[in-house]
């Protein structure tokens, strides 16, 4: 069986899942694919859900263990409140604006994001975003949906249970503030901070055993499973070689270059 027809076989069955039929139903673009030049092109539809617009991005490499879609809140406007029983991490692409977010019967924490800030509403809390700008906001989320989806089959349950995780989230003042703890795990530099106002200028910790001149954190936000790095290397630079499990998703931030898979 050729790579294009296992890749067929395996859309095939993750047309049957539970967040597949979910997607479909939402009535904005399920985009697939290997990849994308840039995510901020991609053409969006209105989504009820939000009151923004929005596409949802099914990459193959993915295979039902993550999500991802890119929205658009109006300029001046906000997006509906929602809340939601699995993780999500958000990446600002463009604009600026701010985030409140809340338990449910709790007060009301906002906290002001611009371009390339990176956030995750604490699992299962209220949480809308504001924009503050006269342009559009752009921003990607990534999810773990299609694993809570595909275990729970039940759309009631996942966006209207009304379990509060205090221990995910109590209402802290100082909780979206740029977190100050960072440590190393085995081979890994660990970040847990709640918040990041620019990924493209967040301070990155030597790797060399990935290349020479390369600088790797991994992020913990919110007290997720859901986690991520940022990785930056030398221009001209190659990064050496590896592999990851289903699930991972890159994004490029600046610069340009190629991947090889």
């Amino acid at each position: 069986m050729s790579q294009d027809e296992r890749i067929k076989a395996l859309m095939a069955a993750f047309h049957k899942t539970t967040y597949f039929k979910w997607m479909a139903s939402q009535n904005i673009p399920v985009i697939d694919g290997y990849g994308l030049e840039d995510v901020r092109d991609v053409a969006m539809a209105p989504w009820a859900r939000t009151g923004g617009k929005a596409a949802f991005l099914n990459l193959y490499g993915m295979e039902g263990v993550t999500g991802m879609y890119v929205g658009e809140s109006p300029a001046g406007g906000a997006l509906e409140a929602e809340k939601h029983f699995y993780e999500e991490v958000i990446c600002i692409l463009d604009g600026q604006g701010a985030t409140e977010v809340w338990q449910e019967g709790g007060r009301k924490q906002m906290f002001e994001w611009g371009p390339w800030s990176l956030f995750a509403p604490p699992l299962n809390t209220w949480h809308r975003l504001i924009n503050g700008g006269r342009q559009p906001v752009k921003y990607l989320a990534v999810t773990n949906t299609p694993l809570v989806m595909d275990i729970v089959h039940n759309e009631e349950f996942i966006f209207n249970c009304p379990y509060n995780f205090a221990d995910r989230y109590a209402g802290a003042d100082d909780f979206f503030h740029v977190g100050q703890k960072r440590y190393e795990s085995g081979m890994q530099h660990i970040w847990e901070t709640n918040f990041i106002m620019d990924i493209q200028s967040a301070n990155l910790d030597q790797r060399e055993v990935k290349g020479a001149g390369v600088r790797i954190t991994q992020f913990e936000l919110s007290g997720n499973s859901l986690i991520g790095h940022l990785a930056q290397w030398p221009a001209a630079r190659y990064h050496k070689a590896h592999y990851h499990g289903a699930g991972a998703i890159l994004l490029g931030l600046q610069s340009s270059g190629y991947v090889l898979l």
